[in-house]
């Protein structure tokens, strides 16, 4: 080697090592908390560390995917930590009052923190009941706690109609009746063995039972009482005892096992169950705060004044303006058309009527004078002077502001021209047009009796490619790069095969299909097929919205920093994030 290349890669070497120290070290949980460069200011005394901005992105509704952020989306993170604020800034100098539907609806939330304080402190505090009472309210009180006999019902099935509409629906109906009905008793048998090998029945019926209603909870039936189901189902699940499953029995819907996750004889509850004893406990509880609060606000109602408007309470309120007023209540608070609206549909509902009469309206009327006495009573008490109930409504007041502020920036219907997403869609074929639609693994076998005991060992939950390894024809070192077969498209494979894997959902295994190499059973990873223009649009209208949106932010962003006096000043680095579903845990 000459003197000359040693001397270089000396040179390329320190020149590497000193570019490498200057970069800012890598920010992540550990090496945030101490970094405390300031990355930006602003009035009312904001400031923004590296530990506030990781902070924000780590535990933020932003919900960045882990890794490595690059700098432009570091950057947008931070423009946005930093719009909110100064939105929020600008939200508290904000005049709600000339915005009627968001005045209305800060006001609400607000008298809503005063009446739960109120409530609170007045009725719930107050109100307290012993076991004994509790136990003595049961026994008072039968009608309330009585129970016909029942039983938490889990529950899994097969059927003949759901084989025949799977994802093997070709093979299924090819049968006999009679080899389909062979088939289903196979099956069910099968999750009965899975069930007996160890495999818990939640679990089970999670992943293969074919009853839609219940498969998503775990095969939960919820609670059942006798005569709701058609015979045999009394009589297999009430033999059993909490914990134990049935055998798989036929009825006209398919094949089924049940199991008892829990029993009630019929009677009262059993309060010595906490699950009951706090049933009863609450019962008792409303009871005596409904009674407390009903002397509270008869007290606060002596006196009260309310006139109301009688050309309202003749008419449908969804024809009027929200703001008419109904009813004032003594002098000073009014009662609009907005508030009764809030409860005007779910009387409509109870009493099955096209329109609330004067008397249902006088009823709605009559809770929101008493909402008003209660927060009436709350302020006279001070509630609203206490710093947590004043913290409380700045918060209430500014995310109101803020969203009406943010609503303001960006036009609602705004949308990308027809020739602008024909175009982009031409732009970027490599998004939208896909050679190789499907991610698929195999494993190929001599005879389809070995290829079928494979199948069902994959969907029973085996993992494919330890299968593979073990089952695979030829050397041990080049099976899983057999079976792994990767991206294909039409072209990579003969028609059979493709057609095959085309239609076996994602996740899931293929039936056993002959080739001239064996019987392939194919395991489907990803399934991405490409999309015409009509198809891609709403993807494409997504992409340039989002960009409009951003486009609109750095606006408004220059805009309020001018006003609050922004000024950027450190330098980020290199963020890392660990996984979202790590940072949400």
């Amino acid at each position: 080697m000459s003197v000359n290349k040693v001397y270089f890669g000396i040179v390329a070497t320190a020149i590497a090592l000193i570019l490498g120290a200057c970069q800012p070290p890598t920010i992540n949980k550990e090496t945030a908390q101490a970094n405390s460069t300031i990355l930006a200011r602003a009035d009312h005394g904001y400031v923004l560390t590296v530990r506030d901005y990781y902070d924000l992105v780590y535990h933020g509704r932003n919900k960045v995917e882990g890794g490595y952020l690059t700098d432009n989306e570091a950057k947008w993170l931070l423009d946005s930590l930093i719009l909110d604020t100064l939105t929020a800034f600008a939200a508290d100098s904000f005049n709600l009052g000339k915005y009627y539907s968001d005045n209305w609806v800060y006001k609400t939330r607000y008298q809503s923190v005063l009446v739960n304080e109120y409530y609170q402190r007045h009725v719930i505090s107050p109100v307290t009941v012993d076991s004994a009472e509790v136990i003595e309210y049961q026994k008072t009180h039968p009608q309330m706690f009585t129970v016909r006999e029942q039983a938490l019902a889990f529950h899994i099935m097969a059927s003949p109609i759901a084989f025949k509409n799977g994802a093997d629906s070709n093979l299924y109906r090819k049968m006999t009746p009679d080899q389909l009905e062979e088939a289903v008793k196979g099956h069910i048998y099968h999750l009965k063995r899975l069930i007996d090998s160890g495999m818990s029945f939640q679990e089970v019926a999670t992943r293969y039972s074919q009853d839609i209603m219940t498969k998503n909870q775990g095969g939960a039936m919820s609670w059942v009482t006798k005569g709701v189901y058609r015979p045999p189902f009394d009589s297999v699940l009430f033999a059993l005892k909490p914990g134990q499953y049935s055998e798989p029995y036929r009825d006209p819907d398919g094949w089924h096992i049940l199991m008892m996750g829990d029993y009630l004889a019929a009677g009262l509850t059993p309060i010595d169950r906490p699950m009951f004893y706090e049933q009863v406990k609450q019962a008792l509880l409303n009871e005596r705060q409904a009674a407390m609060l009903k002397t509270i606000t008869d007290s606060l109602s002596k006196g009260v004044d309310v006139v109301t408007n009688e050309m309202v309470l003749d008419t449908d309120v969804l024809l009027i303006p929200d703001s008419l007023w109904v009813a004032v209540v003594n002098g000073t608070d009014t009662i609009d058309v907005q508030m009764i609206k809030t409860m005007d549909d779910a009387y409509r509902s109870r009493f099955r009527v096209n329109n609330t009469t004067a008397n249902m309206k006088k009823a709605i009327i009559g809770s929101f004078v008493n909402r008003m006495l209660l927060v009436e009573a709350a302020r006279r008490d001070g509630l609203d002077t206490l710093p947590d109930i004043k913290a409380q409504q700045h918060l209430l007041y500014q995310s109101t502001a803020k969203a009406l502020l943010i609503r303001q920036w960006y036009d609602r219907n705004w949308q990308p021209s027809d020739s602008a997403i024909a175009d982009y869609y031409k732009r970027h074929p490599k998004q939208f047009l896909v050679d190789k639609p499907l991610t698929v693994q195999q494993i190929v076998t001599k005879d389809s009796a070995t290829a079928l005991f494979l199948r069902d060992q994959a969907m029973a939950g085996v993992d494919f490619m330890e299968l593979a390894r073990e089952y695979y024809p030829g050397e041990p070192g080049v099976r899983e790069a057999l079976a792994d077969l990767g991206k294909i498209g039409p072209h990579d494979v003969d028609s059979a095969f493709y057609t095959t894997a085309y239609g076996t959902p994602v996740g899931e295994v293929s039936m056993p299909i002959k080739s001239k190499y064996g019987y392939h059973i194919i395991k489907v990873l990803d399934h991405t097929d490409s999309k015409s223009l009509a198809n891609a649009r709403i993807d494409i209208v997504q992409i340039f919205t989002e960009q409009y949106r951003k486009d609109e932010m750095k606006k408004h962003l220059a805009d309020l920093g001018k006003r609050f006096h922004l000024k950027y000043s450190g330098s980020i680095g290199k963020i890392f994030l660990e996984p979202v579903s790590y940072r949400t845990k």
